[in-house]
């Protein structure tokens, strides 16, 4: 079986563990959970617990290495290795995050401030009209053509725009919020 996020649980005393899709986790977490999951590095902290601990009614495995740490927490034995962890696959994440929850994405990954601009431009392949009003949204600038087009990533998807409408700031109704030729080459080397 192919796991979409694989993610894995494990007793501290590495008796009992179990991989499982953390996909379902995802799906349902607020932005503030999957930020908190990308700030402890995935891996190993209470916001890891709460993926596991979400799917313990989904997944046979994660409830048994569950089952495993409740019955030997507090014995003699197992006094100072009780508990359990867990590591959610990073890459995997992200990418799931990249198509299906983009400006969360755009907030864990690592990514250089200076590289995610804003654009109100009207993307057909985004389900925008040409010629009306689009939202403006926070992009990552990939790659600049050097004469006037820019390879962007929005919303999950790489399209081409004119390098004249990419700004600064959400709010561009000030002139010096358009990002100069020479910048848009910069962050493009």
């Amino acid at each position: 079986m192919t796991l979409s996020i694989p993610a894995k649980v494990w007793a501290d005393s590495h008796e009992s563990s179990a991989e499982f899709d953390a996909l379902p986790w995802f799906k349902q977490a607020s932005d503030k959970e999957i930020k908190d999951l990308a700030n402890i590095h995935w891996r190993e902290d209470f916001a890891a617990d709460a993926v596991a601990e979400y799917m313990i009614p989904h997944d046979k495995g994660v409830a048994d290495v569950f089952g495993f740490a409740n019955r030997v927490h507090g014995t003699p034995a197992y006094k100072d290795r009780d508990g359990f962890e867990v590591s959610v696959d990073s890459e995997a994440a992200l990418a799931w995050l990249k198509t299906n929850r983009f400006t969360v994405y755009l907030d864990v990954a690592d990514i250089d401030p200076e590289n995610l601009i804003y654009t109100d431009y009207p993307f057909v392949e985004l389900g925008d009209t040409p010629g009306e009003t689009a939202p403006v949204r926070r992009v990552q600038l990939l790659a600049f053509d050097g004469n006037k087009y820019a390879r962007i990533l929005a919303e999950g998807k790489e399209v081409e725009v004119k390098y004249s409408y990419l700004y600064a700031t959400r709010s561009h109704a000030a002139e010096d919020t358009f990002i100069p030729l020479d910048k848009v080459e910069k962050l493009t080397r």
